[in-house]
């Protein structure tokens, strides 16, 4: 049977992992609003590369955050139900 600390341990890693996820998806939301001042400065060429780096920051968050919850399911799953 899980113990009380076991779901505080979860609890804990998965407002980690909340913050995390908000505090990227503002970062990548700066770089895309980085992106459209430069357009509109008329530096095309840097503008083009802040919206990529956001876009790829963007997935790799999605990524990471969904291996971290499918890890977090499992370890869940195998210490709520032994």
């Amino acid at each position: 049977m899980a113990h009380l600390s076991d779901f505080k341990i979860v609890n804990i890693t998965f407002e980690l992992l909340l913050v995390s996820c908000i505090s990227k998806s503002l970062y990548n939301t700066c770089q895309l609003i980085n992106a459209k001042f430069q357009l509109r400065a008329g530096d095309t060429e840097g503008a083009r590369t802040s919206t990529v780096w956001a876009r790829r920051l963007t997935l790799a968050s999605y990524m990471a955050g969904t291996v971290v919850l499918v890890i977090l399911l499992i370890v869940l799953y195998v210490s709520a139900w032994p």
